[in-house]
């Protein structure tokens, strides 16, 4: 209403939210609700809260490691979504991953996936020369399945504890 503003921020993942009212239309709040957040955050160290991976990301983890390891056809076609080789050949992933597993080394550890939701998350894979990272991201549907993955050279063994 005229004569009237209000602002309103939530962090969910912090567990925390501002609102302010202001008795002036378009009081301009929101720059406020900002610092005041900013504050809140830097004062109280509060860290966004950890979302534990679903089952099923779990289990697509281990079954994404496996087909690293050998792009079987079978498991692939259990585990990967139907469009997962629209952009990639499978021929090209198993040329990319040999290319990655050469820089690598051989894998030693498997580290925990960190998610970032229920359906999408990142795991370390240690090797002998270098720490490879892998992104995936899961379908919304019934069964999900892997849609997406991303591999990248993150660092050297010397920086795995």
């Amino acid at each position: 209403m005229p004569g009237f503003g209000s602002e309103f921020r939530f962090y969910p993942d912090y567990g925390i939210g501002v609102i302010s009212f202001a008795n002036r239309t378009y009081a301009g709040t929101g720059a406020v609700n900002g610092r005041v957040l900013d504050t809140l955050l830097s004062i109280a160290g509060l860290k966004p809260r950890i979302v534990p991976p679903s089952d099923i990301l779990t289990k697509r983890k281990e079954q994404l490691i496996s087909l690293l390891n050998t792009w079987d056809e079978n498991l692939g076609s259990r585990v990967l979504a139907e469009n997962f080789y629209l952009d990639r050949s499978r021929e090209s992933w198993m040329r990319f991953t040999h290319e990655m597993m050469e820089q690598t080394g051989k894998f030693i550890a498997y580290q925990p996936i960190v998610a970032q939701n229920q359906l999408r998350g990142t795991f370390q894979i240690i090797g002998e020369k270098k720490i490879l990272e892998v992104f995936f991201t899961l379908t919304p549907e019934l069964e999900p399945k892997i849609q997406q993955v991303d591999l990248r050279i993150v660092s050297g063994p010397e920086n795995y504890k």
